[in-house]
């Protein structure tokens, strides 16, 4: 096995990631951003192929619409198969209605590459995740805040519930590749407790 593939069972492995999770996102994507940047700067073996990518975009689930970031590491066995490692992190543009309002979670999938040997990818990836979030549930009141010179914003109160949840997590990554730097889609379903879709516009950094 290969130094990619070796780093990549670390972030698996590494418990603080996991503590990471439930303290601090940030925690989390700092531990995945050095990781990554030691794995990619290390040479690869022929055919074998490894990036970390950072995405950015929307996740819709009920009666909410949320911005999406995420940090993975993928790494590719021949061009055709492989695993990914992603951490993430969704939260909704306002808190005026129920719905999700934030979810932060680690997956694990494994990959397999549909157009291997050539400059585009099109790669499945499907696999286990965990992570928490709130809900916002049934209105309680409204609050006027001050903002400027007597006049107040209108905020709405909610019931909130905090959650933690295992799901699964299907997703879809077209690239274009033998690139240091490429861009990517990924469009994703991921089944939970509060489930959600959405897509993700990524920049890649590394062997592809």
């Amino acid at each position: 096995m290969d130094s990619c593939f070796n780093n990549i069972l670390l972030v698996i492995l590494n418990p603080l990631l996991y503590i990471s999770l439930q303290k601090n996102m940030t925690r989390l994507f700092l531990s995945l951003v050095f990781i990554s940047l030691v794995t990619v700067s290390e040479a690869q073996e022929k055919n074998n192929y490894c990036w970390v990518g950072a995405g950015l975009g929307l996740s819709v689930a009920n009666n909410s619409i949320l911005t999406h970031l995420d940090l993975g590491l993928t790494y590719l066995r021949k061009d055709k198969w492989g695993i990914s490692v992603k951490g993430e992190t969704n939260k909704r543009f306002t808190d005026r209605t129920n719905g999700l309002n934030r979810y932060n979670g680690l997956s694990l999938q494994g990959c397999f590459n549909l157009h291997a040997g050539t400059e585009q990818k099109l790669i499945l990836k499907a696999g286990p995740s965990y992570g928490e979030g709130i809900r916002n549930g049934a209105f309680k009141y409204s609050s006027t805040e001050p903002v400027f010179f007597g006049f107040g914003k209108t905020k709405a109160v909610y019931e909130q519930t905090h959650f933690q949840s295992y799901g699964i997590l299907l997703s879809a990554e077209w690239l274009r590749s033998n690139h240091a730097f490429s861009w990517s889609i990924e469009p994703y379903v991921h089944l939970t407790k509060k489930s959600y879709l959405g897509f993700a516009v990524r920049l890649n950094l590394g062997e592809l």
